[in-house]
């Protein structure tokens, strides 16, 4: 995992977003531009910024993203649906 800066948080959530993890195991790395995540409070999809900084997706993102990346994104939406933290506020 990865520190991110400190100071960013899901636009969705409002929860502090403070580490990167790769799913598929890969050396993490600081996200740049137009890279995506999905939040692990709220399991909101989101496209990093400038800064580390991000947004909420949008269609046109995932269209972008492929198809194969939007599987992974809603496989690991539906794993956050089914932690203990889904849905709460830290």
């Amino acid at each position: 995992m990865i520190d991110l800066p400190p100071g960013r948080y899901c636009p969705s959530c409002n929860n502090s977003l403070t580490v990167v993890a790769m799913p598929d195991g890969s050396e993490p790395h600081l996200p740049k531009p137009g890279d995506m995540t999905v939040c692990v409070y709220c399991a909101e999809v989101l496209v990093y910024l400038e800064d580390c900084h991000t947004r909420p997706a949008n269609l046109n993102d995932m269209l972008k993203a492929g198809d194969k990346a939007v599987r992974q994104i809603g496989a690991m939406q539906e794993a956050i649906r089914q932690t203990a933290v889904f849905g709460q506020r830290r």
